[in-house]
């Protein structure tokens, strides 16, 4: 066995053994993925998650396992939920809030159907009962400084969660367009054809907390844009889209260390709906920046999935310059910037071509 955490006060120290074996830093770990053959790791794991001073997860990105002190994540996470402009703690007890937006949901279900804008079997699939409040979790950012959180949210089970998978193939439409990549083959596609690459400089943009900073508001507004040739999308006039719309995105509740909350602005990080928002607003924005975006300065060439983007441009000058005038384009947006080296150890050049194997940031 390689040791036990013990404890000291109201914190627990991880033993010498135990940061030897997974490369520990003093207030996490990350180790490799553990396999059925690693018994020993299995078990050690599985003695480490009893442990009620600390949180056994995965990385935000790539793969691992990390501990955290537990009152060092609730701290991290709350940090998050005290932004009053984007979640709220609720009172209400949670079975008088389930029935009160079960019963709204519904409601305007039955309405549908009895107009016949939905059919029997669009509202068999949307009508929910028995639903629950929503957990938050947060996965650690290990590849940034001071390790902050990301929320997610489990959204299995809850008031919204069929609304917002019927919404998915309905909004695809404004997901896409000339900068966006859908998946990963694409975007080495589209590298591997850009010839000199010698002649570019990289960079990784990348848009903070882009989920809980999408104004929603805004993005139903850019979703009208579905109605500008046509009356009726998908059988639903605007007004029916709207109101269904914001039954899936603004009544979304959810726990966190015995606390009920709900968000009131943003998207929530875990909901199905989540990365289709968020390309809705980017896909629009960017679109507009790009096409106003003085030449002088422009990129050559970007690529975006969804928050994060790959950038080529002439000069060092340029990303900078670049960087600036994306930051004041709107006050929901704040991106950060890497170059060359940071921006990922899978993309490389060779002979005047760019190479690669996978695209990911290192973790």
């Amino acid at each position: 066995m390689f040791g036990s955490a013990k404890p000291i006060g109201m914190r627990y120290q991880i033993s010498d053994e135990i940061q030897d074996h997974f490369e520990m830093k003093p207030w996490m770990v990350r180790a490799t993925p553990v396999t059925p053959n690693d018994r020993t790791d299995f078990g050690l794991l599985t003695d480490l998650s009893k442990n009620p001073d600390l949180i056994v997860t995965k990385p935000d990105k790539g793969q691992g396992v990390v501990l955290m002190n537990k009152l060092d994540y609730i701290n991290k996470v709350n940090v998050i939920l005290e932004d009053k402009s984007k979640f709220v703690e609720l009172k209400l007890k949670p079975e008088s809030l389930i029935i009160k937006n079960e019963d709204k949901l519904n409601s305007l279900l039955r309405k549908l159907k009895k107009e016949e804008i939905i059919d029997d079997k669009t509202y068999s699939s949307l009508f929910t009962s028995g639903s629950r409040p929503g957990i938050l979790y947060g996965l650690p950012k290990i590849h940034k400084p001071n390790v902050p959180i990301r929320p997610i949210l489990s959204a299995l089970g809850t008031i919204n969660y069929k609304v917002l998978i019927f919404f998915i193939p309905l909004l695809k439409k404004l997901t896409m367009n000339q900068y966006n990549i859908s998946n990963i083959f694409i975007f080495v596609q589209n590298l591997l054809n850009i010839r000199n690459a010698n002649e570019y400089v990289m960079a990784s943009f990348d848009v903070t907390n882009l989920f809980t900073n999408v104004p929603l508001d805004e993005t139903i507004n850019i979703m009208n844009s579905l109605f500008e040739n046509f009356n009726y999308v998908f059988g639903l006039n605007q007004d029916h889209f709207r109101k269904l719309h914001n039954i899936a995105t603004k009544d979304i509740s959810f726990f966190f260390n015995g606390k009920l909350y709900k968000q009131i602005e943003g998207v929530a990080m875990g909901s199905p709906l989540g990365p289709t928002l968020a390309n809705i607003f980017m896909c629009h924005n960017e679109e507009i920046w790009l096409n106003n975006c003085p030449s002088d300065f422009k990129p050559v060439h970007y690529f975006r999935y969804v928050d994060d983007t790959l950038l080529l441009f002439r000069s060092l000058e340029h990303i900078n310059k670049f960087l600036e005038y994306l930051n004041n384009k709107h006050p929901n947006t704040k991106f950060t910037c890497d170059v060359e080296n940071n921006v990922s150890r899978n993309v490389s050049r060779n002979d005047n071509s760019f190479v690669t194997s996978v695209f990911r940031k290192p973790t």
